[in-house]
């Protein structure tokens, strides 16, 4: 099994982004993935021979299918990036192509985009916004790291 959920980056929106900050994202979420697919084959080939079966899962987010709500962020500086929106749905079209090249190998490939899991630095520092996320979330809630 593989899971992939590396990403870097930082908050920002389309008018104070970068080229760079597009490309480092990218490159951390979906090349760095898709090199891991690749040069893991062999090991998947191996499970798959053992165990009848494989699996890839490439953690991505509710920002790789839908944009955030503006009005909940403090500021342009604490809001969730375009390129990080753009990076998890280039996961998530990548997650696709994999399971469509390697279904036939028995290598199961799927994405997951869970909602949100602000650092307990950024619920510290910003307990407004931290409010106004959890009323858009169903349970009332946000996700916490196990």
């Amino acid at each position: 099994m593989l899971i992939n959920n590396a990403y870097a980056g930082h908050g920002g929106n389309i008018l104070n982004s970068k080229t760079q900050n597009y490309i480092d994202s990218y490159e951390v979420t979906v090349v760095a993935s898709a090199n891991l697919i690749r040069l893991l084959e062999p090991n998947f080939l191996n499970a798959v021979s053992k165990n009848g079966y494989a699996s890839i899962i490439n953690i991505a987010s509710m920002y790789g299918m839908v944009s955030p709500d503006q009005r909940i962020y403090d500021s342009i500086h604490n809001t969730n990036p375009p390129f990080y929106g753009s990076a998890k749905a280039a996961l998530i079209q990548l997650t696709k192509y994999a399971a469509c090249e390697l279904a036939q190998k028995n290598i199961r490939v799927n994405s997951i985009s869970p909602g949100p899991f602000p650092s307990v630095k950024t619920q510290t520092k910003f307990p407004n916004m931290i409010k106004k996320i959890k009323s858009k979330v169903p349970m009332g809630r946000l996700g916490k790291p196990v």
